[in-house]
């Protein structure tokens, strides 16, 4: 594809030593001296292009061709900042501004990087579109201006916070989670049915040293990594990341001493289901979800729920649950772990949802005569309103 030069400062009148190529063939003449200062990683890449190095470059009028990643787009906006220009920048959308900044991290411009938290072009993209700011702030880890974005949102009612693409670069939660690791415990033996008397082949070790006597046959033994293997009467002993409550009940789901999970507590059903998809167990994930459509974990907690299906990609669940969240006011969803394993776009999906149903509500209630309303609401015409009697 034949390139094209860039608009003016960076055409080929400009003075330049170097010519940078965008994505979309784009040249753009520049000092590289401007550049090399605010940029350490670029100063060491452009050195690699003197001497023997230089000869394997595309040359054009005279100068050295170094391609970037970058569109033209970016690259121009960019490379403004660069320059001491005194006229101040401006930007069209989000989107630009996002590149931009990601561009700056990529390349190591502190300078820069600075210089665009303190635009004035930032506080207006705030102020204009909070919600979409909210999210591109967090995800370039700039948290003193998404905590600005977010109180900006507080002027824009709840159902006009479209949706944005910018909701999945960050979590529901906007949280990360840690690891933490369990000391080594004497092992102890689980319950029966898992216990030394049961007929058994293998021993299968949780992480907090609980032993449970098993088969192989039909167990999820085939599928645990046999790194370490110590042996303890006279049976192979594997060790697995799963602590001994979910260890347990996924066991009892295996064996069929139990018809349907017997879980009520979210974080070990969450456990459990985690559990199945990671040793690939189809059958136990239908069971899983069969029993969350009519369990009390779906009335109840039915964001916990959502996030799980969402996160198991069990979409049939999630919209079961999404529905459930009608019953519960939309203050009273407070945060629950589980967004943590969902983006910001699948929970404004089920925001959007409650309030399409209440619009939808609110039309058949307007549409509706008094007479239907009378007879199965109990409620009469006044004033344009309906009320009790």
């Amino acid at each position: 594809m034949t390139s094209m030069n860039a608009k003016s400062p960076f055409n080929s009148t400009a003075y330049a030593d170097i010519i940078i190529r965008s994505s979309d063939n784009v040249d753009f003449y520049v000092l590289r001296s401007f550049i090399c200062y605010v940029s350490l990683p670029l100063r060491d890449m452009f050195q690699l292009n003197h001497g023997p190095a230089i000869e394997h470059n595309i040359v054009k009028d005279g100068l050295p061709v170094i391609d970037f990643a970058e569109d033209s787009e970016t690259l121009e906006l960019l490379l403004t900042l660069i320059y001491p220009y005194a006229e101040e920048y401006s930007v069209k959308d989000c989107n630009l501004f996002w590149r931009v900044c990601k561009a700056a991290q990529k390349y190591c411009m502190d300078v820069i990087e600075r210089k665009l938290q303190k635009s004035t072009e930032l506080q207006r993209l705030i102020a204009s579109e909070p919600l979409r700011m909210y999210a591109i702030t967090v995800n370039l880890g700039w948290y003193d201006m998404s905590i600005t974005a977010a109180r900006n949102t507080l002027d824009t009612p709840l159902e006009n916070l479209v949706a944005v693409t910018t909701h999945s670069w960050s979590t529901g939660s906007d949280a990360s989670s840690s690891s933490q690791s369990i000391a080594q415990l004497e092992p102890t033996q689980g319950k029966g049915p898992f216990d030394s008397s049961s007929r058994a082949d293998i021993i299968l070790r949780s992480s907090d040293s609980v032993d449970f006597f098993s088969l192989k046959t039909g167990c999820l033994a085939g599928e645990v990594s046999n790194d370490e293997v110590v042996s303890k009467n006279k049976l192979p002993v594997m060790r697995v990341e799963e602590n001994s409550e979910p260890l347990r009940s996924l066991l009892l789901l295996i064996y069929h001493y139990e018809d349907e999970p017997p879980i009520q507590n979210a974080e070990l059903f969450s456990s459990v289901a985690l559990a199945a998809r990671k040793y690939r167990m189809l059958s136990i994930e239908t069971k899983l979800k069969r029993h969350l459509v009519g369990s009390l974990l779906l009335s109840n907690e039915p964001l916990r729920a959502y996030a799980k299906a969402i996160s198991m990609g069990w979409s049939e669940t999630a919209e079961l649950a999404a529905k459930a969240t009608l019953s519960q006011d939309l203050e009273g969803m407070t945060y629950v772990k589980e967004l943590e394993h969902i983006t910001g776009m699948d929970l404004h999906h089920v925001i959007e949802y409650r309030f399409r149903c209440g619009s939808a509500a609110s039309t058949t209630v307007e549409k509706a005569s008094p007479k239907d309303l009378f007879v199965h609401g109990e409620l009469c015409h006044r004033d344009k309103s309906f009320s009790k009697e």
